[in-house]
């Protein structure tokens, strides 16, 4: 049985990418049914049309998790950027214990900047330098006060397509004090920035909790944390990509003489690129 030479195929609307997919599936069928029916002519340009298509498929993309370099496949003149820098550390807590002293809890990370399915000209066999920004580490708890968390690395485009976002910025430190109210550390600066972790009052277990890292669209900021009373508890990591850790919970008070640090910051998320075309 001979296939259409003329196949009336259905109109596809939508986007030029559409219709130009459309327009390569068409002359595909159409070479196709040339061979089948004793064309052999036809067979060189099918097998062209065939790799064409197996680069080019509806959905086709690349994701990066880690630095690296691409190649724009030939063809293709436009892609979709979808990108996050990393996630700031969430601070650490103030350290606490010794009867009266008490130490609040530290700022979550901000979230890493980014943009979705951004619209780019690009040049066929363009070579795209990607380089990943890493994600912040959480700040590690003292007796005293504690420590900030670090900002998360810059996330960069270079060669066919120029982009560089901004990675989120570490939650600020807990703080001790002896009697009185402890501060909270802040959020660490982002899009948007970590929550602030609490102040702490003696023997109040409801303050003193670590800040919640700043969630991204590709990634949630690392829950907060409660003080405690003893053993600190330390901030939860981030999860996905371009989110904060947060920020280590604070100690409001102590049963003992026992001296305790404050609850480390958690990490935040390392930074993504996605492409689409």
């Amino acid at each position: 049985m001979k296939l259409p030479a003329d196949p009336k195929l259905p109109i596809f609307g939508g986007t030029d990418y559409a219709r130009s997919l459309y327009q390569r599936l068409y002359a595909l069928f159409r070479q196709i049914s040339a061979a089948v029916n004793g064309n052999a002519d036809a067979i060189d340009a099918n097998a062209q049309a065939v790799s064409w298509l197996k680069s080019t498929a509806i959905g086709s993309c690349v994701k990066f998790e880690e630095s690296d370099t691409w190649v724009v496949p030939e063809g293709i003149d436009t892609v979709y950027v979808s990108v996050c820098a990393a996630g700031g550390g969430g601070g650490a807590a103030g350290g606490g214990g010794l009867t009266t002293y008490i130490g609040s809890g530290g700022g979550g990370g901000g979230a890493g900047q980014s943009v979705v399915r951004v619209k780019y000209s690009v040049t066929p066999g363009a070579t795209l330098n990607v380089a990943i920004g890493a994600a912040g580490m959480g700040g590690t708890g003292t007796l005293n006060n504690g420590n900030a968390g670090t900002a998360g690395g810059n996330t960069v485009l270079s060669g066919a397509i120029s982009l560089t976002l901004i990675g989120g910025g570490g939650g600020g430190a807990g703080v001790i004090q002896n009697g009185a109210i402890a501060g909270g550390g802040l959020g660490g600066a982002g899009f948007p920035n970590g929550g602030d972790g609490s102040d702490c009052s003696y023997d109040n277990p409801g303050s003193g909790a670590g800040g919640a890292g700043a969630s991204s669209p590709f990634g949630a900021g690392g829950p907060s944390v409660r003080s405690s009373i003893g053993a600190p508890r330390d901030g939860n990591n981030a999860f996905g990509y371009g989110a904060g850790g947060g920020g280590g919970g604070g100690i409001y008070s102590s049963a003992s003489d026992s001296h305790w640090t404050g609850g480390a910051g958690g990490v935040g998320s390392p930074g993504l690129v996605i492409i689409e075309w």
